[in-house]
């Protein structure tokens, strides 16, 4: 698709992507959503396989306790330093990720997992995530087993600290 044929909806954050200086095909990948399903698929088939007996709520529960822009940012930062890698022209938008960063290298994986709620970073942290995931899985020539395989190792230490019973 080039730019100047899509609708304003399809294009809508763009700016952003530009602005942090991300290819145009990661923009397109971060703002369809299809990047935090493949994030999503891993980590339901982990947990449908590790809690067979788990009712449909207390899985979707557990999911939506790891697949938040919270967790997924502190992944981004403790687990691939992403944080040093984005180049932001938005002086606000890389304080904003310095300052986040800092903070999320001090939390534990048991602290973002329960306490995701109580911390906002920027939600550039978690968009990159996605996209590299999506990145991924063209790069392996759409091998979802392997973008499987590489997020559930990404997400492994949150997956820990997981169980049926727990409250979001």
């Amino acid at each position: 698709i080039r730019p100047g044929r899509m609708s304003s909806s399809r294009t809508k954050g763009l700016s952003f992507w530009v602005m942090v200086g991300l290819p145009f095909s990661f923009a397109l990948l971060a703002l369809t959503n299809h990047c935090q399903a493949l994030i999503d698929l891993p980590i339901m088939d982990h947990l449908y396989h590790k809690y067979p007996s788990a009712k449909p709520g207390q899985l979707s529960t557990m999911r939506e306790s790891v697949v938040c822009a919270p967790v997924l940012a502190w992944i981004a930062v403790t687990k691939l330093s992403l944080d040093t890698l984005i180049l932001v022209n938005n002086e606000e938008l890389s304080r904003a990720i310095e300052k986040y960063a800092i903070e999320l290298r001090g939390l534990s994986a048991a602290t973002i997992v329960r306490e995701s709620w109580a911390h906002d970073p920027p939600k550039a942290l978690s968009d990159v995530l996605e996209s590299i995931v999506g990145a991924v899985l063209l790069d392996s020539a759409y091998n979802i087993v392997r973008v499987n395989a590489i997020v559930t190792e990404l997400m492994r230490e949150v997956l820990e600290e997981l169980h049926p019973d727990m409250h979001r």
